[in-house]
């Protein structure tokens, strides 16, 4: 065993591992990448593509959903959305009555490789799956259907008139957009594979019962995600940031 490495299947054997996570002995063989594992946790896939962990995370780590909120406490900078939840509530349903009939496309999840890195959020599930192969780089929202992906699992929903996606939100901090521009608190990037607006495209947001508009100037993976939060201070959505930061989420806007 080298030195600052620990091989998954050890990890997972020993009794300091809560019993939600006891589940991901089942995934540490070669080529499967654990959809579960204790929160900050980075593993790394080895030349024999066996899953390696280069940091070991722990279950104290873990954010627990806010109980309470304390809305004098949240970033004056992107304040609430005038839309009350109850009204986001009622359009993410209208949303999925418009797409009853529409097809369900189930989304193959990555396969790892050697060299392949995998970070888990605060939630102990996968936050990003990075990999020595190219990045998709032609970007465009699908045809009009259901897109499930993930092992959250998250949803993408495109019909004619609206875009929803509910999951789980994760956080980032590059510095650019998506169009070499400068990323400021309330940016937000979307899974830009299946759905791509325009960017400064608002996006109305919900997590915790609180909505806010955020502003579509980046896009990514989102491996395991439906939006991706740009780094912010003070309290966003009843959370203090973190770079390993995860929650459940959901989002829509207006095509």
């Amino acid at each position: 065993m080298q030195l600052g490495k620990l091989i998954l299947s050890g990890l997972l054997a020993t009794s300091l591992l809560s019993p939600s996570f006891a589940s991901a002995s089942t995934n540490s063989e070669k080529g499967i990448i654990p959809s579960e594992m204790p929160p900050g946790t980075v593993i790394t896939f080895d030349e024999d593509n066996s899953p390696v962990i280069t940091k070991q995370g722990s279950s104290t780590f873990r954010i627990n959903n806010v109980e309470k909120i304390d809305l004098s406490k949240e970033n004056p900078e992107i304040p609430n959305s005038p839309i009350s939840l109850d009204e986001f509530n009622k359009v993410i349903e209208e949303i999925k009555q418009e797409a009853k009939d529409l097809p369900v496309y189930y989304i193959e999840s990555k396969k790892p490789q050697p060299g392949t890195v995998v970070s888990y959020g605060s939630d102990g599930q996968i936050n990003t799956i990075e990999s020595k192969s190219p990045n998709i780089s032609t970007y465009a929202t699908a045809a009009n259907g259901n897109y499930v992906y993930g092992s959250y699992p998250n949803t993408i929903t495109i019909t004619t008139s609206k875009v929803s996606g509910v999951g789980r939100f994760t956080v980032f901090n590059s510095i650019k957009g998506d169009n070499d521009n400068n990323l400021v608190v309330g940016d937000v990037a979307t899974k830009g594979q299946y759905d791509n607006p325009k960017s400064g495209t608002i996006i109305t947001a919900s997590a915790n019962g609180i909505t806010k508009n955020l502003t579509k100037n980046d896009n990514g993976a989102l491996d395991n995600a439906v939006l991706d939060v740009w780094k912010w201070s003070g309290v966003m959505f009843g959370y203090t940031y973190s770079s390993t930061l995860s929650f459940a989420g959901s989002y829509y806007y207006n095509r």
